[in-house]
C-alpha cells in the first residue's frame, strides 16, 4: 500500500490491530509519510523519531533505514537522514547487491538535497539495480532540471514510469512521477503530454483526500493548460 497520498486515518484502518515491533516500525514510517502529505509536519516528525527509537531495539534490514532516511528528507531534516544512513551502513553486508543499492540510493537522495546538480548526476551514475531504478531515474531527472536540461529530465521521468517497483521507495516515485513528467513536458512546450500526465495522476488518485496539495496542484495546472488550448 502506498500512503503518500493517503490520510493518517486510512493508514490506521489498513494496519493490523496487533502488530509485531517490526510492523509497528513500518506503520510509524507509513503514517509519517501520510502526515507529511497532509501538511502535519510536527506530528510526522514525532512518528519518525519514534520509529528511529524503535529501530534501535530491532535487527532491521538496511532497506528499512532507507525508508526512514527518505522520510526525514521529505521533512528537510538532512541530519537525521544522515543518521539513518549511518545505521544502514552499520547493518549492511557490502557484498550483498540489495544492501549496496539501498545505501547508494539514500546517499544519492541526501546528496541531491545538499550538492550541486552536476555532482548528483555523477553519483547517480554508479547506482544501478532493479529495486532502485525508478528512484534513481527520478533523482536523475530532478538533477537535469536543475541543470536546465528539461528534455533529458523528461526522458528520465518517462523511463521511470515504465518501471515496476516493489517497496516504499518504488511506490514513492510511482506517486510523484506523473507530476514530474508533466512539469518537464511543460518546460519544453509539450502541452498535450503534460495534460495527459496530469490526467493520469488525477485518475489514479481520484479517491484520495481532495485537500492534499499534490491533487490541488495537478487540477490547477491541468485547468490552466486546457484554458490555454481553448484560446
Amino acid at each position: 500500500m502506498d500512503c503518500l497520498l493517503c490520510t493518517p486515518k486510512t493508514v490506521k484502518l489498513w494496519m493490523p490491530p496487533r502488530q509485531s515491533r517490526g510492523d509497528s516500525y513500518w506503520s510509524l514510517v507509513i503514517t509519517a509519510n501520510a502526515l507529511i502529505s497532509a501538511g502535519s509536519l510536527r506530528a510526522a516528525r514525532d512518528r519518525l523519531d519514534e520509529a528511529a527509537r524503535l529501530a534501535r531495539t530491532l535487527n532491521l534490514d538496511p532497506g528499512y533505514y532507507e525508508w526512514l532516511g527518505a522520510a526525514y528528507l521529505r521533512l528537510g531534516d538532512t541530519a537525521r537522514a544522515r543518521r539513518a544512513l549511518a545505521n544502514l551502513v552499520a547493518r549492511m553486508i557490502p557484498t550483498r547487491k540489495d544492501h549496496s543499492i539501498v545505501y547508494r540510493l539514500l546517499a544519492a537522495r541526501i546528496a541531491a538535497s545538499e550538492r550541486p546538480a552536476r555532482e548528483v548526476v555523477a553519483l547517480l551514475g554508479s547506482l544501478t539495480g532493479t529495486s532502485g531504478d525508478a528512484p534513481r531515474k527520478s533523482l536523475f531527472g530532478s538533477a537535469y532540471l536543475a541543470l536546465g536540461h528539461p528534455d533529458s529530465a523528461l526522458a528520465q521521468f518517462t523511463s521511470a514510469r515504465q518501471e515496476w517497483n516493489w517497496g516504499h521507495e518504488g511506490q514513492e516515485e510511482w506517486v510523484r512521477l506523473p507530476l514530474q513528467v508533466a512539469h518537464a513536458a511543460e518546460l519544453i512546450g509539450h502541452s498535450t503530454l503534460a495534460q495527459a500526465a496530469y490526467s493520469d495522476f488525477l485518475t489514479a488518485w481520484k479517491r484520495a483526500d481532495s485537500t492534499l496539495p499534490e491533487l490541488h496542484l495537478a487540477r490547477a495546472n491541468l485547468g490552466r493548460l486546457q484554458v490555454r488550448v481553448r484560446r
